[in-house]
């Protein structure tokens, strides 16, 4: 599940670089987790098959541009990071933060105004005071299926017919002082799709 967000968040945020600049374009993705760990593992696999995928939609846009995962253990090794992929990328995503030891949000949020250049976006929504945009699932609506499919069960349902579910309702956060620090332009349009607005 956690895949198909990144994916629709990092083409999301790819469309936002004008298509002329795709050609000598690098993304990076930053995540806290280690190669190995299998979640991590499995995001990072989703966001390529995104941007090497021949078929996919936009593949003549996106296709040839390389990603980069860097890992990072704790904030000092975060700081320095950002910094200077704001000199080497065109577009960050950013993974879970959780992870990073000595995480300090309000330290990370300064790091973040002063230092941005360019797009950054995350599929969590306690990234977004970090990143551009957040495309982030709704907690309620897990909360929902999960105690409707206990009802079910309770009333004799099966689990093993109960299918496998995926979010529908989303969450866009878009954060217009990192877009102000990142010189991104946001549209009225735009800004009108997002639940929530950071100014």
């Amino acid at each position: 599940m956690r895949k198909s967000w990144l994916l629709i968040l990092g083409v999301a945020t790819l469309l936002m670089i004008p298509l002329n600049s795709y050609a000598k374009s690098r993304i990076l993705f930053v995540d806290s987790y280690h190669a190995g760990y299998d979640w991590s593992d499995k995001v990072t696999e989703g966001i390529k098959s995104v941007l090497q995928d021949k078929d996919a939609a936009y593949c003549d846009r996106v296709v040839a541009l390389p990603l980069d995962t860097f890992h990072v253990n704790d904030f000092d090794e975060w700081k320095i990071a950002f910094t200077r992929i704001q000199a080497n990328y065109d577009v960050m995503i950013m993974g879970n933060t959780i992870s990073v030891k000595g995480w300090d949000p309000a330290a990370a949020e300064r790091l973040v105004l002063e230092r941005t250049r360019i797009p950054t976006g995350s599929d969590l929504d306690w990234v977004a005071p970090f990143s551009f945009i957040a495309y982030t699932r709704v907690a309620e609506e897990q909360g929902r299926w999960a105690a409707q499919t206990a009802l079910k069960i309770l009333e004799g349902t099966p689990s093993s017919s109960i299918p496998v579910a995926h979010n529908i309702e989303d969450n866009l956060i878009v954060n217009l002082k990192v877009a102000k620090a990142a010189g991104i332009k946001v549209t009225p349009d735009f800004l009108r799709k997002a639940s929530r607005v950071i100014q």
